[in-house]
């Protein structure tokens, strides 16, 4: 809800937030609304949308081509984002239940593949910085104010 909130904030947009590129079909421009669901789990979908999104907040990563136009390859991905995501979660929680439900695992030996130990010294700075980031998202989100019954 937090992200989904965050997202309909963007003053810039519209729709979905991954869509792909518009492509020339017979001739005439088409400009698809979204992605379809082939069912693919590797997350292929959304890695122009991501790299382009970490090439405007300056994270780090460079410039490469596949023979028709350059594009900007991340240093982290998605996937990285999942394994750091499940290891502070069970770092701050310590809760394998909570995070198998809240990750949509099926079971433990997920929890086992994505969390990694952290060290302790690491938790209280991930806590910080997770109440501070969800307190920015917060503040900038777009409230829904009531609508006044009629007298």
């Amino acid at each position: 809800p937090v992200t989904m909130s965050a997202l309909k904030s963007l003053p810039h947009r519209e729709g979905f937030v991954f869509r792909p590129p518009a492509k020339r079909v017979r001739g005439e421009i088409v400009a698809p609304l979204r992605y379809t669901d082939l069912g693919r789990q590797g997350g292929g979908q959304i890695a122009t949308a991501f790299g382009s999104a970490c090439r405007r907040a300056g994270l780090s990563g460079r410039m490469m081509t596949n023979g028709r136009r350059p594009y900007f390859q991340p240093d982290l991905g998605p996937h990285d984002l999942r394994h750091t995501w499940a290891s502070w979660q069970y770092a701050i929680h310590k809760d394998p239940l909570r995070l198998m439900v809240t990750g949509g695992w099926s079971s433990m030996t997920m929890i086992q593949r994505y969390t990694h130990l952290m060290p302790e010294a690491y938790v209280e700075p991930a806590k910080a910085w997770l109440t501070s980031s969800l307190q920015q998202i917060l503040a900038s989100a777009i409230t829904v104010q009531p609508i006044e019954e009629a007298a």
